[in-house]
Parts: structure tokens; sequence; C-alpha cells
């Protein structure tokens, strides 16, 4: 993991944003749900939250089009 952001006053819910680098959309998921699991039981503050939702969006054709030359009409 990367970096991690919290928007605690998201409505309906608050929304924890995860920056994670994976060899794949999978094991980012799959990286982001066990960072979130393990901060519910392990903070007490946290006790009697749910993790509703995992997941990722691909970044990579977002990243791709900044570096790729400017198209010449």
């Amino acid at each position: 993991m990367r970096h991690g952001s919290l928007h605690a006053d998201a409505r309906p819910h608050p929304v924890l944003g995860l920056f994670v680098s994976a060899p794949s959309l999978a094991v980012a998921e799959s990286v982001a749900r066990e960072v979130c699991e393990r901060a519910i039981g392990l903070d007490p503050a946290l006790r009697g939250v749910r993790l509703l939702r995992c997941e990722a969006p691909l970044m990579t054709p977002y990243y791709e089009g900044l570096i790729a030359p400017p198209a010449h009409e």
C-alpha cells in the first residue's frame, strides 16, 4: 500500500481510499481488503464498523494517457 485517505463525511457512508501498487486488479483489491479488515480488527475505535465494499478502479489507462505522445491532426 502506498497511501490512504479517509473521507469520514462521505454520504451515505465514510470512504477510505487506498492507493495500492500491485501487479493486477485482483491483487490490489485483496491487499485493500486485508488492510481494511486488519484496521477494523485492531483499532477499538473501529469496533462495530462493517466493510461494505472493497473495490479498486484500474488506473493504468489513465496513466498511459499521460505518457502517450499527443495526437497530431
